[in-house]
């Protein structure tokens, strides 16, 4: 919850007028929070396999689970267009 939190703070910090180290930085936190929630959709995915990812008890709406895939591969194609 810590790094969901830390990533919209970060998000929201891309201003229109910015500096080059200002851009380089957010970009670089913006390739972490990629690569930590990718990990994190890995690893459930390989102890639960995907059909348990999908139909995660601890969510209480199936949708969820689906769209935090979502929000992963949207988040990885962002990550390929730059």
């Amino acid at each position: 919850m810590v790094f969901i939190i830390a990533n919209v703070i970060v998000m929201g910090l891309d201003q229109d007028d910015q500096t080059k180290e200002r851009i380089d930085l957010l970009l670089t936190l913006n390739y972490f929070f990629t690569v930590l929630f990718l990990l994190e959709a890995i690893v459930k995915i390989l102890i639960l396999g995907f059909k348990n990812y999908i139909h995660n008890s601890w969510n209480k709406y199936v949708i969820l689970s689906r769209f935090d895939l979502f929000i992963v591969t949207a988040s990885l194609i962002d990550v390929g267009v730059q």
